[in-house]
């Protein structure tokens, strides 16, 4: 069966941001000290912090985790059903985005039971590739709904 039209933005995109995310925290892992920090540019250190909550450190109960885990499997199976049933004919590039920044938190749940953050400019709580792609792909179907007002 042939993917339907566009669906390879969707894939691609949440394929680059797993492996993204998934490679840069294991060198993260291996490289770096936990709660220690590499200063990569003046306003940015790499800094090994563990989450075992969501954003911003909130929801840090360990019994959390594999709720954490069905809803981001969950997001990325409808995401993945909506594109097949041809319910997402536009932005696919942010739920890509979303698909894959979910599926990269969910992995590190799954088998190291906390997530890996290690992005760290100063002023805002460590996040890490999936947080990032999490964010922009929200940001940009904000930016859709506002547009279309």
């Amino acid at each position: 069966m042939a993917m339907k039209k566009g669906a390879h933005i969707l894939y691609v995109t949440a394929l680059v941001v797993l492996v993204l995310d998934v490679v840069s925290k294991l060198i993260i892992r291996e490289t770096i000290g936990l709660n220690e920090s590499i200063v990569v540019l003046p306003f940015v250190s790499f800094t090994h912090v563990q989450n075992v909550g969501i954003a911003f450190g909130l929801l840090q109960l360990p019994m959390m985790r594999w709720l954490l885990v069905i809803i981001a499997l969950a997001v990325a199976v409808l995401i993945a059903w909506s594109c097949k049933e041809n319910k997402l004919k536009e932005h696919l590039l942010a739920w890509g985005l979303i698909m894959g920044g979910a599926l990269g938190n969910a992995i590190d749940r799954i088998f190291i039971g906390t997530v890996t953050d290690f992005i760290d400019v100063g002023f805002w709580p460590a996040f890490n590739v999936a947080d990032s792609a999490l964010t922009i792909g929200v940001l940009l179907l904000v930016w859709h709904a506002m547009r279309k007002e």
